[in-house]
């Protein structure tokens, strides 16, 4: 995907939201909202426990449009009004294979309202449509039920179970893999 496109790229959660890659100038806007759901994100995203501010935000903002430009992943920042509110990413893109592994986070003060169903939707249907995905894999821990609860309801199918990554806080963790097919996600459309 070329920059240009990402950087114009503006998927619309109905009339109040929109998925969109963050610029420089959201970095203290994201910095405060790592910060505020630091204890909600830690135990399950491995990046939160060395995230110090605003300098990170800018690193990681960088990091993402260079990814974006390079086609090799696609971070968006979830804007409910005009506040950033989360983030829904294909956090790996495997152009080859035509697949794609999903990762999301929501502020938790939106959590239960239906955003961030439609914010992987939205991704979903840009990765399958326009990006000619054919597989959206995503991991979730066994513990996180309503991570789990949201990939079934938007039609992802459970895999197997694999160990949890070498972070200290989640060597116990088991994740469960998930997938969706570009067919299945079409049938579900229709």
């Amino acid at each position: 995907m070329a920059m240009g496109t990402a950087c114009l790229m503006k998927l619309m959660l109905g009339t109040e939201g929109h998925l969109a890659l963050r610029e420089a100038h959201h970095a203290a806007e994201m910095a405060r909202l790592v910060s505020k759901n630091r204890d909600l994100l830690a135990p399950f995203l491995p990046w939160v426990h060395s995230y110090n501010g605003e300098m990170d935000a800018r690193l990681s903002i960088t990091k993402h449009q260079e990814q974006a430009r390079e086609g090799i992943s696609l971070n968006l920042g979830i804007w409910i009004g005009e506040e950033l509110s989360g983030m829904v990413s294909f956090v790996h893109i495997d152009p080859l294979r035509q697949k794609a592994s999903l990762g999301y986070w929501l502020d938790q003060d939106k959590h239960g309202q239906g955003w961030m169903r439609k914010a992987c939707k939205a991704l979903l249907t840009h990765g399958f449509e326009a990006m000619n995905m054919k597989e959206v894999q995503a991991q979730c821990a066994q513990t996180n039920s309503p991570s789990q609860n949201l990939l079934r309801a938007i039609g992802f199918e459970k895999g197997g179970f694999v160990q949890g990554p070498d972070w200290a806080s989640q060597q116990e963790l088991q994740y469960i893999r998930y997938k969706l097919t570009c067919e299945k996600w079409l049938a579900l459309k229709s």
